[in-house]
């Protein structure tokens, strides 16, 4: 018997600048993506078995544990009175291993719905339904979430998921991700004081799917190896795209959009030269070239994912889009 229920829809985000380099102290440019969503749904049952469903699939509490660590983490923090049951469900259209941050999304979504369940539960039962997690703590365990699938997250695709504004994530947004769970106000507010929040431009960015799996483990790894044996060239890439991201909050704040594109095309050689890039990946920032990008680079971990194109209007960008559906890739544009 279901006593009552709650649902929360968090979206994507987009690396717009900064990919590995903020593994290794850099900053980083990253954007909200509200057309991609995720809606987590917990529910209460007394005396009924408890059910998971993660995006029309159903798996017991073993195969939750496997194969998604960040729900499982999750619940494990939202322990159940004895005699009832917690039942969890997700919708998303979010791709996964892309780049988008799908596992944020889905730890922010599903963490602030088993929150609010508990919160309608402790209204409407009794004393053994009261919630087990302050509201403060929601943005630690999101954090733990994250860190139960990627291993040690930077807190960039928290910071994405949680802001409805394109951000400049610089190295004390990080420190205060790591004294977190010492703050007593709501995660959302924390969020929002994470990174600077810079100004609409007024242009648009594509985001294409390659359709292909990324693996940001194992593009980590890469970068690091070449890095542990003193890579010169590496060295000098990763230094470079921290520097890009600096110099395009710049950029930003004295809104010199066009020149952002630039800043795009260098950081992709960048990135292309540490092995990141895929012949999937050139072909979609050729295509956004061609159809008249200001800029074009991959996106998140590359060796697959998404590329990205920045344009000066929304025209533009749906030409573009129009053109790589022709490729058969998808595509979406977003405000910038």
């Amino acid at each position: 018997m279901e006593i009552t229920s709650a649902s929360y829809t968090a979206h994507a985000k987009a690396i717009l600048f900064g990919e590995h380099s903020i593994v290794y102290g850099g900053s980083a440019i990253v954007v909200p993506v509200p057309q991609l969503r995720v809606t987590a749904t917990a529910t209460f049952n007394g005396g009924t078995p408890a059910e998971f469903v993660m995006s029309q699939r159903r798996v017991g509490l073993e195969e939750l544990a496997r194969f998604y660590p960040g729900v499982y983490t999750a619940l494990s923090h939202f322990p159940c009175p004895e005699g009832y049951s917690i039942s969890l469900s997700t919708e998303s259209n979010i791709p996964t291993s892309r780049g988008l941050g799908s596992s944020a999304a889905v730890a922010q979504a599903m963490t602030n719905a088993l929150h609010n369940m508990f919160r309608n539960a402790e209204c409407l039962c009794d004393s053994k339904l009261t919630n087990p997690v302050p509201r403060s703590q929601i943005f630690t365990i999101v954090r733990a979430c994250e860190d139960a699938v990627h291993g040690s997250a930077s807190g960039l695709d928290q910071c994405g998921v949680c802001s409805s504004v394109t951000r400049f994530f610089h190295r004390a947004s990080r420190q205060e991700f790591s004294v977190a769970d010492e703050r007593t106000f709501d995660s959302l507010v924390l969020a929002e004081t994470l990174g600077l929040p810079l100004p609409s431009l007024g242009l648009s960015l594509v985001i294409a799917d390659t359709g292909k799996d990324k693996n940001t483990k194992d593009a980590i790894v890469k970068v690091r190896q070449r890095l542990d044996r003193n890579d010169q060239a590496a060295v000098a890439a990763m230094t470079a795209l921290s520097r890009l991201a600096e110099e395009a909050r710049r950029i930003w704040l004295r809104e010199e959009a066009r020149r952002i594109g630039a800043l795009m095309d260098e950081a992709q050689t960048h990135l292309a030269s540490l092995g990141l890039s895929t012949p999937e990946l050139d072909q979609l920032i050729d295509s956004m070239h061609s159809t008249g990008a200001l800029g074009a680079k991959l996106s998140g971990g590359g060796c697959g994912g998404i590329a990205i194109g920045l344009y000066s209007d929304e025209q533009t960008a749906e030409r573009a889009i129009a053109q790589l559906k022709i490729l058969g890739r998808d595509a979406w544009r977003v405000d910038l």
